[in-house]
């Protein structure tokens, strides 16, 4: 049976033998045991550590392929006082790892120099005249962070220029790797490390604690104080969420503290970020993702990236203010540039409505913003999108964005013949194609998911069975708190919410809907569970009393308090389970 909003069929997750069990030995709720099961944490010692993560709960980073090898390289530098030279990337991970590295050099008061390419002028990862510019600034050794897994060329330049280099990075490698002193990346095929989805900040972090490890077997830190790493987790977690990483394993250990850390960082430039996003309050995984990494993203999108570099770096107030305010410009600026391109393209879009997949160019949109419209693109029309720009050379580049189901990587490979170049996620990625192959190119990924199509939509999986009393109950809503942060890789669970009284129904700001709801047969000094229905005002007329909702919990943060709330995803009537 289908259900309503989604025109769906829902698929209920029963809690497992295991999760009986581990609910019982810990004192949690069934439910939330056989959700944490569904997400991969099926042993007590994962689900300890996700509820109460620590630093010392990291795996160890000597885990990690290569990194014996660069700390080994990077001792030798910091006890030679060689300058070392950081090649970072201009997203919020790539600026982010950037920082945090040059921050813990200069809590060491190790000389070192730093490179970030523009985006339009130099494009993405590892380059020539970045190496070039950092061999003039006296480097001998580079860090590669968030870029280099795929530079077997700049690897070569670099040594014909006398460079030695590490790479840290996080991207999914080629078939040859870079031959240099080392390569960190988890996604090696033969890398021992068993979490595969940190951030380029989260491998820049872990050579950074196996350093300084390294150097305090060496006796660096017997005269001089050592980095308390801890305080570096600020910037860790800015760049982990702006990278859309999966927020378990060590991700949730950073972002669990971080974001607290956020808060009271003393890091001026974070704390000049904060004002300018009017953030206030608890601060949540949303409010990084969308507040604070949109304005940092800015730099690198409209301007250059060290703008935002030299914010995380600067440690005078009056100077943080005026960065923060700078990015603050340009994210209006792109916001604006945005939603001119956003019309242009829903145009264009309007003779692609029978096509599975959105293939769109012009000639003049921004190249920095349009994988932004291309989310926002896809996520209204429900489709694959990739968006094009013509460079001066005449090569159509751009960036596409697919919904969770369909693999856009999987696309791209499978058209591969008539594109010029292409990388990235199964959700994400970038790519070159000449214009004469540009009609082609759309042929050959309509053909592609033409061949993939399924008569019917994949079901919604619904991970918790619930009534509206169990969701108000003091003991679930403190297990939710505890499981929070969500985000990617841990979504908050989907409930099925049945056995509830309609209180008031209304539509409130731009046609969303909410509904105040309590557990049948409550007082009515009963605590009220808000449900809220964005863009769903139409569904305020439903007979709710018939029916079953679907909903995500979430916490919402005013004026300093903090309460339980649900977001409308579906709603059907009861029927059989799947």
């Amino acid at each position: 049976m289908d259900s309503l909003i989604l025109g769906r069929s829902w698929e209920f997750c029963s809690p497992s033998d295991n999760a009986r069990k581990l609910s019982s030995r810990m004192g949690i709720p069934t439910e939330v045991a056989g959700y944490l099961e569904f997400c991969g944490l099926a042993t007590e010692e994962d689900i300890r550590a996700h509820l109460l993560p620590e630093l010392r709960s990291m795996r160890a980073p000597w885990m990690m392929k290569g990194m014996h090898e660069a700390v080994e390289r990077l001792v030798a530098a910091v006890k030679a006082r060689e300058t070392i030279g950081i090649f970072g990337d201009y997203d919020a991970d790539g600026v982010s790892a950037t920082s945090l590295l040059a921050l813990f050099f200069r809590s060491l008061d190790q000389p070192h120099t730093i490179y970030i390419p523009h985006r339009e002028e130099d494009g993405y990862g590892l380059n020539l005249q970045g190496l070039n510019y950092l061999k003039e600034k006296g480097a001998s050794l580079v860090v590669t962070v968030d870029c280099g897994i795929t530079a077997v060329q700049e690897v070569e330049d670099a040594r014909e220029l006398g460079l030695d280099l590490i790479i840290t990075d996080h991207h999914e490698p080629s078939d040859v790797v870079p031959d240099c002193i080392a390569v960190i990346d988890p996604k090696q095929k033969d890398c021992p490390y068993p979490f595969k989805g940190l951030a380029g900040v989260g491998v820049a972090f872990n050579l950074v604690v196996a350093l300084r490890a390294a150097l305090r077997e060496e006796g660096f830190f017997v005269n001089r104080p050592e980095p308390n790493l801890r305080d570096l987790l600020d910037i860790v977690t800015i760049g982990t969420i702006g990278d859309i990483v999966p927020l378990l394993y060590e991700n949730r250990i950073f972002t669990r503290i971080g974001l607290e850390l956020i808060q009271s960082s003393k890091r001026p430039g974070v704390q000049a970020l904060l004002e300018k996003c009017s953030v206030k309050g608890d601060l949540s995984v949303n409010e990084v993702a969308f507040r604070m990494v949109p304005r940092i993203n800015a730099a690198g999108r409209m301007d250059h990236a060290r703008i935002a570099l030299r914010l995380f770096l600067s440690e005078d107030w009056e100077e943080s203010l005026g960065l923060a305010d700078t990015l603050n410009r340009l994210n209006s600026n792109r916001q604006r540039i945005e939603q001119t391109i956003l019309q242009e393209a829903l145009e264009l879009a309007e003779n692609e409505s029978h096509n599975p997949i959105l293939i769109l160019a012009r000639p003049g949109w921004k190249k920095g913003v349009i994988g932004i419209v291309a989310s926002k693109l896809m996520d209204r029309l429900g489709r694959p999108t990739i968006l094009l720009t013509q460079e001066p050379s005449g090569i159509l580049e751009g960036s596409g964005r697919s919904p969770a189901e369909i693999n856009l990587l999987s696309i791209l490979k499978a058209c591969s013949d008539h594109l010029d170049g292409f990388g990235g996620h199964s959700s994400a990625a970038g790519l070159r194609v000449h214009p004469e192959h540009l009609e082609s190119f759309k042929e050959a990924a309509i053909g592609y998911l033409n061949g993939l199509r399924q008569e019917k939509r994949p079901s919604l999986t619904i991970h918790m069975d619930l009534r509206a009393e169990d969701i108000v109950a003091h003991p679930f809503h403190e297990v939710l708190q505890r499981l929070e942060p969500f985000g990617p890789g841990f979504e908050p669970p989907l409930m099925r919410l049945r056995e509830f009284h309609v209180r008031d129904r209304s539509i409130v700001g731009n046609n969303h809907l909410k509904l105040i709801l309590s557990a049948k047969d409550a007082a009515p000094w009963a605590r009220p569970l808000e449900v809220l229905g964005w863009g769903l005002g139409s569904y305020v007329d439903l007979p709710w009393h018939q029916l079953e909702m679907a909903c995500t919990p979430f916490f919402n943060y005013w004026n300093g308090r903090k309460s339980l709330q649900l977001e409308l995803k579906d709603v059907r009537y009861p029927g059989d389970e799947a």
